[in-house]
């Protein structure tokens, strides 16, 4: 997407989608990290109460 404005208006727009482009790719890496440490905890914790159960 680019603007008929002149090559500053055009390198803007260009530059904005870039970055927005940038933070969600971001934002969706940090919720599959979010998502993979709680399932981890939760399987650490798990794995906890069982071994507890075990002694």
């Amino acid at each position: 997407m680019s603007l008929s404005l002149g090559s500053r208006s055009s390198v803007n727009v260009c530059s904005s989608r870039g970055l927005a482009d940038a933070l969600l790719a971001r934002m969706g890496m940090e919720t599959r990290q979010a998502a993979q440490l709680k399932a981890n905890q939760r399987k650490y914790l798990q794995e906890a109460a069982e071994r507890a159960l075990d002694q």
